[in-house]
């Protein structure tokens, strides 16, 4: 079944973020509270009814709701929500048949007295080992070697040694291990309370620790911004939190890789930088709206964008020097344009960025002068989602949407350049938009993600290598 488009799929997108009820909202409590069943789902992901009976679906996330359907032993069903306490169950939102209108979503419980109705869908990745690294010469020749899906994927980063990849969805962040096939990911949970997606996810240099910065609060009462630094070895996670202040929204906010900086955006545009203690270092005021931040892989530049609001536009791409908290120099992308997904490379020496307007570009330049070394028109009703440098800075991936006004047609690809001279080498077309794509830093893998072309909701990370 193919998605719907206009106001089914504004309508779904809702529900992804929001929980749905009716004009008699049942009273959502604690789900810490005694009597409650600790919680072992997380929204974005898939769950599987155990064994025994089938699982009621009703209507709302209550007892004295009707039951819309039932969902049979062993049937997935996709997890939309955080959950909801009432009635002394956990209730979860879920997407059940193939997702295609507002029906097709209802609530069931986890379990009760001890005994969990549903369980965890894990997604193991194969990883192809002794891998051959792609270059200009065999990209042509990849092929994909795996899938896993997941819930609306908003980012996909490589740890610097390659050996995890990080996958942030609705509700949590899942890092597979590349060294271990088949083995299941660990799961992140920053705010086990809300589904909201982490705004910036990212590795430290030794590849030991993972950053995460969005909403912290684990009430939904107190929304509230922060970061979480997690530990990728051992039982403890957490290893350093911080909240920030409502007005620091951290809806955009960056890390530098060795966790010594810490930036993020305010309602009116100002950049606030801290320490890595939370201490206000600097306050960066040039910008009118945000849109992203990106810190150097050496911590010594800070990227950030405008953004585009209801009522102004900022279309600006400034480059900051974060130990002198100065600004460096600024680009104009123009009326009616955006600059977006600027990306260093990994030696920090080139910045890729694609600027929308009526027509796409795609710019590469050197840091921090920046200085072009090449722009490339990618044509009209062009947009750029993601961009990504491999490890020895020459090739540059670019997942790229087109759409025909004449024909109303969308084209999906990803397309990869020399990053040197922008010379087009490869391209890879796909029957759905493809969102996210990332070239892992030792150059032999490239992880793309696409919206699954017949459910709503979930998206397709898929693993390519050379054969």
């Amino acid at each position: 079944m193919r998605k719907g488009f206009g106001l089914i799929t504004l309508l779904l997108s809702l529900l992804f973020t929001l929980p749905v009820y009716g004009q008699d909202a049942p009273v959502r409590e604690n789900c810490n509270a005694p009597g409650y069943l600790t919680p072992r789902l997380v929204g974005g992901s898939y769950a599987r009814v155990t064994e025994g009976q089938p699982n009621n679906v009703r209507s709302e996330p209550t007892m004295n709701a009707p039951v819309v359907t039932q969902i049979q032993p062993g049937e997935i069903v996709y997890v939309t929500s955080a959950p909801n306490c009432v009635d002394g169950l956990v209730w979860w939102q879920v997407g059940f048949n193939e997702v295609d209108q507002i029906e097709d979503f209802g609530w069931t419980a986890e379990g009760a007295d001890g005994e969990y109705w549903l369980e965890q869908v894990r997604q193991p990745l194969a990883v192809p080992q002794g891998r051959t690294p792609i270059t200009a010469e065999n990209v042509g020749q990849i092929s994909q070697f795996s899938q896993v899906e997941y819930g609306m994927v908003n980012r996909l980063v490589w740890s610097p040694d390659s050996t995890k990849l990080g996958v942030s969805t609705v509700g949590a962040v899942w890092v597979h291990d590349m060294t271990q096939s088949g083995s299941e990911p660990r799961r992140y949970v920053p705010n086990p309370a809300d589904t909201n997606q982490a705004s910036g996810v990212m590795f430290s240099i030794g590849s030991d620790m993972l950053f995460t910065i969005g909403s912290t609060a684990s009430s939904f009462d107190a929304p509230r911004p922060g970061f979480r630094v997690w530990s990728l070895t051992g039982d403890e996670n957490v290893t350093q939190a911080m909240d920030l202040e409502p007005t620091e929204y951290g809806n955009v906010a960056a890390i530098s890789p060795d966790l010594q900086h810490i930036a993020t955006g305010t309602w009116d545009g100002s950049i606030l930088l801290l320490d890595g203690s939370g201490a206000l270092l600097a306050t960066l005021e040039d910008h009118s709206l945000l849109g992203a931040m990106q810190f150097s892989p050496d911590g010594l530049y800070l990227i950030s964008t405008g953004g585009a609001g209801m009522m102004n536009n900022d279309p600006t791409l400034r480059v900051w020097d974060v130990f002198n908290t100065t600004a460096l120099g600024s680009l104009d992308a123009g009326e009616n344009s955006l600059f977006v997904e600027p990306t260093f490379s990994p030696d920090g020496t080139l910045l890729a960025v694609a600027r929308l307007g009526a027509t796409g570009e795609l710019i590469v330049m050197d840091v921090p002068s920046l200085a072009p070394r090449f722009s490339l028109n990618l044509g009209e009703g062009s947009a750029v989602s993601s961009l990504s440098f491999n490890g020895d800075n020459s090739l540059l991936s670019a997942t790229i949407s087109r759409y025909d006004a004449t024909s109303q047609t969308s084209t999906f690809l990803l397309d990869i350049y020399d990053a040197q001279t922008g010379t087009l080498i490869s391209t890879l077309a796909f029957e759905s938009t493809v969102t996210k794509a990332a070239l892992s830093p030792d150059g032999t893998l490239l992880a793309v993600v696409t919206e699954d072309p017949a459910f709503w909701g979930p998206s397709r990370v898929t693993l390519w290598a050379v054969p």
